[in-house]
């Protein structure tokens, strides 16, 4: 005899806490705190973060200083770059080219990108 629901009660809900499955949280997570990502196609988003990322690989030259040059993108944009390059699970080779790199920093205020002799910080205005 079964002394609960036939999807399994209790002992169903214990097990999936004990099964560490990060990926259904980062997408709630995704969806709580960036709720326009819904709303938008996903490969429409990632072409604007490259598009994004190209605009910033052209103007760098122009402003480095040596090895390094800071590029600044409005909040929108630079969030577009961060979910296209940290959240979107982006494929390397849809990425520029020129990037051999990429990190978050300055505590995920700003975005690193390594090319062949330049690193560029992108910084939000």
């Amino acid at each position: 005899g079964s002394d609960g629901p036939p999807w399994g009660g209790q002992g169903a809900l214990a097990t999936a806490r004990i099964q560490p499955n990060p990926k259904p949280l980062v997408g709630r997570l995704l969806r709580i705190t960036y709720p326009s990502l819904l709303l938008m196609d996903p490969n429409l988003h990632q072409k604007q973060g490259i598009n994004h990322m190209n605009r910033v690989l052209a103007y760098a030259p122009m402003v480095a200083e040596g090895t390094s040059a800071t590029v600044h993108l409005t909040a929108e944009d630079w969030q577009v770059v961060a979910d296209t390059l940290f959240r979107m699970e982006t494929p390397k080779e849809i990425l520029p080219e020129a990037i051999k790199a990429y990190a978050l920093v300055d505590g995920n205020q700003a975005i690193e990108l390594s090319t062949e002799g330049l690193t560029i910080k992108i910084e939000m205005i």
